[in-house]
């Protein structure tokens, strides 16, 4: 592993910090995406505040027991064409290489850690070394490098081309491609690389955007029930419009999974339906509550 090297534009945000010539939430949103890890950002924002910063342990949370969430269930056969929020499902099954939280901080996933460049066109990315598909095979860069190729293919239709064309595609009469050959590049199994053709700042957090999943390339962009992943739960029954039914694995390289049974159950459009559901404890939760439902609820 390469030794850490702190980006340099970290001291001058810490700087402008303590002059408060910014706030806490852009402090902590770009230091973070400059690679700072969120224990850091965090505490050095509590020293400077003289607050206490702490994270939810999720350790501390209880083990098994049923949850059942009512959400619509789309096609969910081609994750990196998804237009719309409700992944939920598949989410659960295939991971991605950053997270971005409630608070707008960009945490590692199935990257352990990234570096940018001073002038943030090159980003190296360092995959975990414990993350294994459900069939046992290891994760490594050749298969996020597969996916970052797919999605950005203007043949796969996915809006990733959109996201990242500005710093790592060409147009090419109507149609794109990637600026350079070495635009993404493999430095090693657990290592891979991004060269950019401009500077971009949100590069992890555009890792997180919702059509960016990391599907096994033996699967071709497809997934349905049985497919791999590297997630907590395996998707074992899944039929559009009406429900999913998902189960934990327990060799899971992360925290969890918290539940024993996992089901997500299509109630439809009908508002009064979804509330009905809640009320008679059919379901445990629901994905999205609409504004006028809130009294009810």
């Amino acid at each position: 592993m390469s030794e850490i090297k702190e980006h340099p534009y970290i001291a001058t945000l810490k700087e402008q910090l303590v002059d408060r010539k910014i706030d806490r939430r852009e402090f902590l949103r770009t230091s973070t995406l400059l690679g700072l890890s969120a224990t850091a950002a965090y505490g050095f924002l509590g020293r400077v505040t003289g607050r206490s910063f702490v994270s939810p342990a999720r350790a501390d949370m209880p083990m098994g027991g049923n949850l059942r969430i009512g959400q619509r269930i789309l096609d969910l056969s081609s994750p990196h064409t998804y237009s719309w929020f409700e992944e939920t499902v598949t989410r659960q099954v295939c991971e991605y290489v950053t997270q971005t939280g409630h608070d707008n901080v960009t945490r590692p996933s199935l990257a352990e850690r990234w570096e940018a460049s001073d002038d943030l066109r090159t980003w190296t990315f360092y995959l975990r070394q414990n993350v294994k598909w459900h069939d046992g095979r290891p994760l490594v860069a050749d298969d996020v490098i597969w996916n970052l190729r797919h999605a950005l293919d203007p043949a796969t239709g996915s809006s990733m081309v959109g996201l990242m064309k500005g710093y790592m595609l060409n147009e090419v009469g109507d149609s794109v491609e990637l600026w350079d050959a070495n635009a993404i590049e493999k430095v090693d199994d657990h290592t891979f690389r991004l060269n950019a053709k401009a500077p971009q700042l949100a590069v992890p957090e555009h890792f997180f955007h919702y059509p960016m999943l990391i599907l096994d390339p033996a699967e071709k962009g497809h997934f349905g029930a049985g497919s791999n992943g590297t997630g907590a739960f395996e998707l074992k029954e899944y039929t559009v419009g009406e429900g999913a039914h998902l189960t934990p694995r327990q060799d899971y390289w992360g925290e969890g999974p918290y539940v024993a049974d996992l089901r997500f159950i299509d109630l439809g459009d009908d508002v009064s339906a979804q509330v009905a559901a809640l009320a008679s404890k059919q379901i445990d939760g629901l994905y999205e509550v609409r504004i006028g439902s809130l009294d009810t609820v």
